[in-house]
């Protein structure tokens, strides 16, 4: 037992050196994440964006590694910018980045996650793990003031028209 958990530790450790910088064979992973920052807040100020990379790093298991974080935002019908776009016409990660590469605020989105990556991207959601905009959409998990069913659910912040979350599952 003790042994599994040297390993363990190890492994999260040498986890962690890789995701140190935004290497070449991380590139893409990055974009993706790019692309789903512009696609979910590219209408907001910086951010907007900027909380939404926080919940993508609050959802990841291992925090600040563009690895971990890239699962949590392509993980199927999470973020519904990605799952309306990549999901559901089928759409590689190319695709998706090519289309979105092309927003005004996508160098700011690689910008954040240089930031996160380095480990000096503050939290601005308060620990937040959901969000959305009230005025698109009312999910089940949300708090009753919000139109959702779930009691537990904890407001932090609101940023933007987006409003965040945690305590939620």
């Amino acid at each position: 037992m003790p042994d599994r958990f040297i390993l363990y530790v190890i492994l999260a450790i040498l986890m962690a050196l890789l995701s140190a910088n935004v290497e070449a064979k991380d590139v893409p992973k990055a974009h993706v994440v790019a692309a789903i920052l512009v696609a979910e807040a590219g209408g907001e100020a910086n951010p907007g964006m900027q909380a939404v990379l926080n919940v993508l790093n609050n959802r990841a298991r291992i925090k600040n590694s563009i690895l971990f974080v890239y699962q949590a935002a392509t993980k199927k019908w999470q973020f519904s910018a990605y799952n309306r776009v990549a999901v559901s016409k089928k759409w590689t990660d190319a695709q998706f980045v090519a289309y979105y590469s092309k927003h005004p605020k996508y160098e700011a989105a690689l910008h954040l996650i240089r930031y996160m990556v380095m480990k000096k991207l503050p939290d601005v959601t308060g620990g937040a793990t959901h969000y959305f905009n009230p005025r698109h959409a009312k999910p089940s998990w949300a708090p009753p003031k919000y139109g959702g069913t779930n009691k537990k659910a904890i407001f932090t912040v609101k940023i933007g028209q987006h409003v965040f979350f945690r305590n939620v599952d």
